[in-house]
This record gives structure tokens, C-alpha cells and sequence, in this order.
């Protein structure tokens, strides 16, 4: 249900909360996920995750529609 609400947050631009799969912010995955808030004029927050270090949990690994966030 949890994973299901951040999607729902995604689409509409929110920063998602309670998501599963770390994100490093130095990673690919990282720079489209910057790039898809953009479109909705957010920035990403990312922060210390303890031992996963600086990155940020994302409902998933690249954001919905990889393909518009190129």
C-alpha cells in the first residue's frame, strides 16, 4: 500500500515518502529522478541514508516514464 501511495506522489510531482529502493546520489538513476522533479519545478532532497551513505529510498529504481525524464 505504502509503494502504491509514493507512485501516486510521483505522478503528481511530490517528493515520494516510504519508498523501497535506495537510490545513490551520485548514480544514473539519481540524475533522472533530478531531471523528472524537474519538470514539476522541485529539486531533489538528497541526504545521508546511514549506511546506504548520501542518496535517497524512491518507490523505484527510475522514475515512471524514463523515457520523458531523458
Amino acid at each position: 500500500m505504502r509503494a502504491a501511495v509514493a507512485v501516486q506522489m510521483v505522478v503528481r510531482g511530490e517528493w515520494p515518502i516510504g519508498g523501497s529502493v535506495f537510490v545513490a546520489a551520485d548514480s544514473p538513476g539519481a540524475a533522472a529522478w533530478e531531471r523528472y522533479y524537474a519538470r514539476f519545478g522541485r529539486r531533489a532532497r538528497w541526504s545521508e541514508c546511514g549506511r546506504h551513505a548520501r542518496g535517497w529510498f524512491m518507490p523505484s529504481a527510475l522514475p515512471p516514464d524514463h523515457a520523458a525524464a531523458l
